[in-house]
C-alpha cells in the first residue's frame, strides 16, 4: 500500500517537474535575467546558474517520464540529451568563468592582477602577476574616418624576469601568464595628470576618453581628485586631425587642450600638455595626451563543449525528421 502511494507520489512529482508550463516559465525568467545582466542590473551569477540547472532538471524529468516513447525516436532523444548537457555545462561554465579587460596607456605599465571585470563564484585564481607596457600604439584612418590600420607594440614582463617584445594588430592575441589576450580596434586618448601638494607630495592619475570620432558626444569625463576631495569634469578638445592626404594618424597635436570644468566656475580652464592649474589642494599639471589600447580575454573552459552541443542540436532535429518521414512511408506502403 505504501509502495503504491509512493509510486503515485513519484509519478505526480515527475509530471509536475516535466511540465511544459514550468519549461516556459523558466525560459521566460532566464531571458529576463539575461537582459538585466546585459544592462549590469544583475551582477550575481547564481540566478543564471540556478535557472540553467533547473532547466536541465526539467528536461531530465521529461525524458524520464516518457523514456519508452523517446527510445522509439532516437533523434528526439538525442536532441533532449544535448539540451540537458547544454544547460548543465553552461551553468557550470558560469560558475568558473572570468572576463578580463586591460586598458593600456601608451608609455605606461600595468600589472594584470587587477584586470578581472567579472568572475564566477568558483573561478580558479589562474590570473597571476605580470606586467605589460604599451610602448607605441599607431592607428591610421582614411579621410572618411574609416580605420585602416592599427598596431600595438607591447613589452611583456612575466614572472621570473622574462621580457618579451610583441607587435599586435586587431584580432591577434598574446598569451601572458597562461591567459590569451586579444587586441580590440579601439583608439582614443588618455590624459595623464600629476598633482603636487604644498608639502611636496606628488600623485599621478589618468582619465581615458572614448574612441575618438566614434563617440563625439561622450568626450566629457570626470577626474577624481585624491583622498575623495572632489571631482572635476574634463573635456577633450581636439582640432581636425585630418591632413591634406588620404591617410592620417591618430595622435594629439600641440593645439590639443583638456578643458577642466571646476565646480561653480562659469568658464573652463584649458590646459595644453605641460601646463598647470593651481588648486587649493596643490598644482594640477597635464603631463601628456597619449593614445591607449584595449586588450580583452574572456575565459570560459567549457565554451568548446557548449559550441559542440549547440552544433549537435540541428543534427538531432534533422535525424528526428528523417526518422519520422521514414516511419510514415513505411506506414503507407502496401502489405
Amino acid at each position: 500500500m505504501r509502495a503504491a502511494r509512493a509510486g503515485r507520489g513519484w509519478r505526480r512529482g515527475l509530471a509536475g517537474l516535466a511540465s511544459l508550463r514550468l519549461t516556459a516559465g523558466l525560459l521566460l525568467v532566464l531571458m529576463v535575467i539575461l537582459v538585466l545582466g546585459a544592462q549590469e542590473l544583475v551582477e550575481s551569477e547564481w540566478p543564471r546558474v540556478a535557472l540553467l540547472f533547473a532547466l536541465a532538471l526539467n528536461l531530465v524529468a521529461t525524458v524520464a517520464r516518457r523514456w519508452k516513447g523517446f527510445l522509439r525516436k532516437p533523434g528526439l532523444l538525442g536532441f533532449h540529451l544535448a539540451l540537458i548537457g547544454l544547460c548543465g555545462v553552461a551553468g557550470a561554465g558560469r560558475l568558473v568563468h572570468q572576463e578580463c579587460e586591460l586598458l593600456l596607456i601608451e608609455g605606461q605599465e600595468r600589472g594584470l592582477a587587477a584586470t578581472v571585470r567579472s568572475r564566477g563564484p568558483l573561478a580558479p585564481g589562474w590570473l597571476q602577476e605580470a606586467g605589460v607596457r604599451l610602448e607605441r600604439y599607431q592607428v591610421e584612418y582614411h579621410r572618411s574616418g574609416t580605420q585602416l590600420a592599427a598596431e600595438a607594440r607591447l613589452q611583456v614582463n612575466e614572472e621570473g624576469g622574462a621580457v618579451r617584445s610583441i607587435v599586435l594588430r586587431p584580432g591577434q592575441g598574446v598569451s601572458v601568464s597562461g591567459v590569451r589576450y586579444s587586441l580590440w580596434p579601439n583608439a582614443g586618448f588618455a590624459a595623464l595628470f600629476s598633482l603636487t601638494t604644498p608639502s611636496g607630495a606628488r600623485s599621478q592619475g589618468a582619465i581615458t576618453f572614448p574612441e575618438y570620432r566614434r563617440k563625439p558626444l561622450e568626450q566629457v569625463q570626470v577626474l577624481n581628485l585624491p583622498g575623495g576631495s572632489g571631482a572635476i569634469s574634463a573635456e577633450l578638445e581636439l582640432p581636425d586631425l585630418r591632413g591634406e592626404g588620404e591617410r592620417w594618424r591618430l595622435e594629439a597635436p600641440p593645439e590639443a587642450r583638456v578643458a577642466l570644468i571646476l565646480p561653480g566656475a562659469t568658464e573652463p580652464w584649458r590646459l595644453a600638455v605641460g601646463q598647470a592649474l593651481e588648486l587649493p589642494l596643490g598644482t594640477l599639471r597635464l603631463e601628456a595626451l597619449p593614445t591607449y589600447a584595449r586588450l580583452s580575454a574572456p575565459y570560459d573552459p567549457v565554451w568548446p563543449v557548449v559550441v559542440t552541443l549547440l552544433a549537435a542540436l540541428p543534427f538531432f532535429l534533422l535525424w528526428h525528421y528523417l526518422w519520422t518521414m521514414r516511419g510514415r512511408k513505411k506506414g503507407r506502403s502496401p502489405a
